[in-house]
């Protein structure tokens, strides 16, 4: 499926945020809660229907072709998942990781003490860390997923210390990117529309459980880089992050040192699978699956 150039419209429809990088720290200085609390929402509507106007044969394409989930298997989603996006974009090479990430990798992307296993080892915190070296080509996509770890005090259904991801990572210029990102919404919005699910947000995000980094989340949200589906939980009584996008901008290609042009740039899009079983069962739609897991035989 071939991308234009992204719109100018389409900005009106992207949240605000008006705060200088002092302000925004003295704001995280004064009450942290309030940054990583922070809800600035897409105008979901107006995407969706601005995208159906303007973009209709590939929004056509995309409609078509999603996947509906008939096993609550992760692996049977998964699968599901590549399927449809090798069916909708060229995929340049699918990367399987593992659960562990090496010192070299670990040092290029910048370490994280709290993934830390032993000396130079490190849990895998997202898939597409494993996907950086093996780049042979721009503009491109790849798809990587592997198991990915946080540390969760208080483990539920959607909270876990060990779960999969699914990503398609892209590196493209950053216009590119930018309007790629509106469809990576669209696409997830449609696929939860289609199995029943309708309470959906779209927000600006950021990296808070993995880094305490004041500049690192200063500027993701400043540059409104990191964008979150989250779908209301009734278990929860609260959104969940179902999936992400996460613009990189140039951070990857410079620190693999990715052959390329400086007009290249890198972005990844993410879906928590075991969130998206779940979210799907909670909200009654058990059609969809040929059998129930519990979850207390997961763990």
């Amino acid at each position: 499926m071939k991308i234009n150039e992204l719109p100018t419209e389409i900005k009106k429809i992207i949240p605000s945020l008006e705060i200088s990088e002092k302000m925004y720290l003295l704001l995280w200085n004064r009450n942290n809660d309030f940054i990583k609390n922070n809800t600035l929402e897409y105008d979901v509507s107006a995407l969706v229907n601005f995208l159906k106007k303007t973009e209709s044969e590939a929004i056509k394409t995309i409609e078509t072709k999603l996947p509906f989930f008939f096993h609550n298997n992760v692996s049977e989603i998964q699968k599901k998942l590549i399927s449809f996006f090798e069916s909708i974009y060229d995929i340049e090479d699918e990367i399987c990781g593992n659960d562990y990430l090496d010192d070299e990798t670990m040092q290029r992307i910048g370490i994280n003490s709290n993934m830390r296993i032993c000396e130079k080892i490190y849990y895998t915190y997202a898939a597409c860390y494993h996907c950086y070296s093996k780049v042979n080509k721009v503009p491109s996509k790849y798809i990587a997923y592997s198991p990915c770890y946080r540390i969760e005090t208080k483990q539920n259904k959607f909270r876990r210390n060990k779960f999969h991801m699914f990503e398609v990572v892209e590196f493209d210029k950053e216009e590119m990117l930018e309007k790629q990102r509106y469809y990576y919404i669209y696409i997830m919005v449609k696929l939860l529309e289609a199995h029943g699910i309708n309470n959906v947000r779209v927000i600006i995000a950021n990296d808070s459980f993995v880094t305490d980094n004041k500049q690192r989340i200063a500027y993701q949200m400043l540059t409104k880089s990191k964008v979150e589906i989250q779908v209301f939980s009734k278990y929860l009584g609260d959104y969940i992050a179902v999936s992400s996008i996460n613009m990189h901008y140039k951070h990857f290609i410079q620190k693999f040192e990715i052959l390329c042009s400086s007009d290249y740039n890198s972005m990844c899009f993410g879906v928590g699978l075991e969130r998206l079983r779940e979210i799907i069962i909670e909200e009654g739609n058990k059609k969809y699956f040929s059998k129930e897991k519990n979850y207390a035989e997961e763990k």
